[in-house]
């Protein structure tokens, strides 16, 4: 009987390690199944209980301790029963991939120094054997002419089994392992993540303010150091283009820089000129919100580095996830999967140190103090007529003007000026005065 037809199976556990009792099981090594030679006096003292009618949560304390007192002299009286025939036997029709499972088993046999025995039938033809196991026992059994239906007991069977269970824990072994160092990974560039928010958190004041605008200065360097460097192998870019790549960086820029002069310019010229500019713009800023509020600054520095490093940092994730699917098609290339793994995992983990530090260093420049609307005070509320005379206690009657002659359309809004439609309104009272008739 194979591992599929074991789960095809219903399992029924009754009144395990009592005499004459059997328990058909899928799974039995797990936790939670503790078989007891003659049974279990507290469940059995439930069960009683309930056939009794009684509730057991309005149990008295006297009813309990009576049904628990008979179960237990019931379960001793069996438990002896149990023991005289040779305690628990414990029917294997299996052996599992997993040496430790059968342990477990034969464990199950032996609970706490109590007698009991295993034993386990298992076929040539068991995903096991067939997978892991060498055809010569089969072969042997042909030779032999053993009937199929005769269980046979020998060393080399024994030693056949627990070669393939073998073979079996280290293909598992290897494939943990191999998830492990995938995961290894993952887990070192985290480490790094978390390390460099936490120093962002952790920065007083004038700390945060100074690396801010030191990472600033860099990405600076590295922006112009990337348009020079194009243009020094080779690649001639005009200063049209430089202008370009240089701004699209997000980082403000002088007027004086412009895209007819900016080749005309030293990068540590160039450098020095951008620096400079950004560093009067970070100053202005800082003034702006603590004018606003103090210790504004270093929210808005704080909050705009942490945001940006999540924000990526989650998106790299994915993009882990995504390379991780298709990483072992490299296989066919002959090229190890975890190398790569780790090769394209470091280059898009540098892409996201240098693409949120340039955000960061792009959006403080964004940051606005927040503008509070003091609430005014309501006007009270009046009725608007536009025919009513407020304060003129001798108004006139209201007067009705009619523009037209001709009468208006069911669903036009009525002449009257209410803001009805005429079939709402007037146009019955128009019908019955014999309004409009010229007109109808």
């Amino acid at each position: 009987m194979n591992a599929k037809q074991h789960e095809k199976e219903a399992e029924i556990i009754t009144q395990a390690g009592r005499p004459g009792a059997v328990t058909i099981a899928t799974n039995m090594a797990g936790r939670g199944v503790d078989i007891l030679l003659g049974g279990n006096p507290e469940g059995l003292a439930r069960a009683a209980l309930r056939r009794q009618g009684v509730d057991l949560t309005a149990a008295s304390g006297s009813q309990w301790q009576k049904a628990l007192a008979e179960a237990e002299s019931m379960v001793e009286r069996d438990r002896q029963v149990v023991l005289d025939a040779g305690g628990l036997f414990v029917l294997g029709t299996e052996r599992h991939e997993a040496r430790r499972i059968d342990n477990q088993l034969r464990g199950r046999s032996g609970r706490q120094g109590d007698p009991g025995e295993t034993r386990f039938y298992l076929s040539l033809d068991d995903d096991l054997m067939r997978r892991f196991a060498n055809d010569n026992v089969k072969r042997l059994m042909k030779t032999a002419g053993f009937p199929e239906d005769e269980a046979i007991e020998h060393g080399m069977i024994s030693k056949s089994i627990e070669q393939a269970q073998i073979r079996v824990e280290g293909h598992n072994f290897d494939i943990r392992k191999r998830v492990v160092e995938y995961d290894d990974v993952v887990n070192r560039q985290r480490e790094i993540i978390y390390a460099q928010r936490l120093d962002w958190l952790a920065k007083d004041a004038d700390q945060l303010h100074s690396d801010y605008l030191t990472m600033i200065d860099d990405q600076v360097a590295a922006a112009v150091e990337d348009i020079f460097a194009a243009d020094s192998q080779g690649e001639h870019l005009d200063a049209a283009a430089m202008y370009q790549q240089l701004a699209s960086n997000g980082l403000p820029l002088p007027e004086a820089i412009t895209a007819e002069n900016i080749d005309d310019a030293e990068p540590e010229d160039l450098t020095a000129a951008i620096n400079e500019h950004i560093g009067a713009l970070f100053e202005e800023k800082k003034q702006l919100l603590e004018e606003a509020r103090e210790g504004l600054m270093e929210v808005a520095e704080r909050q705009t580095v942490i945001r940006a490093l999540d924000h990526y940092w989650q998106r790299h994730l994915t993009d882990l996830d995504i390379l991780r699917e298709g990483i072992g098609l490299q296989a066919i290339a002959q090229k190890d999967p975890l190398v790569e793994y780790q090769r394209q995992g470091f280059q898009m983990f540098r892409v996201v140190e240098d693409t949120y530090r340039q955000f960061a260093s792009r959006n403080i420049f964004l940051v606005q103090p927040a503008v509070v609307q003091t609430p005014q005070r309501r006007r009270q509320m009046r009725e608007y007529r536009p025919d009513a005379f407020i304060g003129n206690t001798d108004r006139p009657a209201q007067q009705t003007v009619r523009k037209s002659n001709r009468r208006p359309g069911r669903n036009k809004p009525c002449w009257c000026g209410s803001g009805k439609k005429y079939k709402q309104c007037h146009m019955r009272e128009d019908q019955l005065s014999g309004k409009f008739q010229q007109a109808g």
